[in-house]
């Protein structure tokens, strides 16, 4: 009785274990946490079992509280985080991020310089190795006329319009120690996103062509698949010293979209298959 309670009283809630540079499965996961129970642990403590898995206890939580060390038993729940995984970052490019904040600042600088920037701060302080790839994307509505300019325009029945998605990659699988240097290349491409899109040479000169959809009526799903489609054959010569697949979704929006069921429908049975999941990030004010 009395080893109850000296256990419990130095018991950890959570402990939180990170691995680098390698490719740790759900099993290797499983068996890392076995090696590790009913044993006492430490901050920063470095676990190498039998050769295979080079992981350390980053934090440790007893009661909300971060706490220097810890016993683990049954009840102790397990935090794996990956410091080198694959992210691919959307930037949804419709007609709000040339809109002016309550700050005097477009909300376009506002994704980079307050997101992008402490996103990209906090992965040098902690020295992530993560592999990123940024992907801008944007909806542009056309008339019918346009189409002697474009082949490949797809009509919107509901809304009685023709439209083209665009997408352009300003960063592929790319890694940096310091991510912050390419905040300038990121407010660069934006300068230039819609003139070279919208700009079009005819022989009576340079016109412009087509406008820009609504946050809620952009090409969402679409950029989501396209994520899926890079991850989806990851299980093919697998990069074994990466772990994780993130997709960071950046929008103006309130976070509320107009998209096809059947398509909603498809696009989440395919993340359901492949275990992924997408972060939003919302720029627009936060509802009264």
């Amino acid at each position: 009785m009395e080893n109850e309670d000296e256990h419990e009283s130095i018991r950890a809630d959570f402990v939180e274990i990170a691995f680098r540079d390698q490719y740790v499965g759900r099993s290797d996961m499983w068996r890392l946490w076995r090696h590790l129970s009913q044993k006492v642990v430490h901050n920063n403590k470095p676990t190498n079992m039998d050769g295979l898995i080079r992981a350390s206890v980053r934090r440790i939580y007893k009661n909300g509280v971060q706490i220097p060390c810890g016993y683990i038993d049954a009840s102790t729940q397990a935090i794996f985080r990956s410091e080198s995984g694959r992210f691919i970052i959307f930037i949804q490019m419709s007609e709000e991020m040339w809109a002016y904040q309550e700050d005097g600042n477009l909300c376009f600088e506002k994704a980079v310089n307050s997101f992008l920037a402490e996103l990209f701060r906090r992965w040098c302080e902690m020295q992530l190795n993560h592999m990123v790839t940024i992907v801008m994307f944007s909806r542009w509505y056309y008339h019918v006329r346009d189409s002697i300019f474009f082949q490949d325009l797809v009509q919107d029945k509901d809304r009685g319009r023709y439209y083209r998605d665009y997408y352009k990659v300003i960063a592929d699988m790319e890694v940096r120690p310091d991510w912050s240097a390419f905040l300038p290349d990121i407010l660069g491409e934006f300068n230039s996103y819609r003139r070279d899109i919208q700009e079009l040479s005819t022989t009576a000169g340079y016109r412009l062509r087509g406008d820009l959809s609504k946050a809620n009526q952009g090409n969402i799903l679409e950029a989501i698949n396209l994520g899926i489609n890079s991850f989806a054959s990851n299980h093919v010569d697998r990069d074994l010293s990466r772990t994780g697949l993130s997709t960071i979704v950046i929008t103006p929006s309130f976070g509320v979209f107009d998209v096809p069921k059947k398509l909603l429908r498809m696009t989440t049975e395919r993340m359901l298959h492949y275990g992924m999941r997408v972060d939003f990030v919302c720029l627009a004010p936060k509802p009264l």
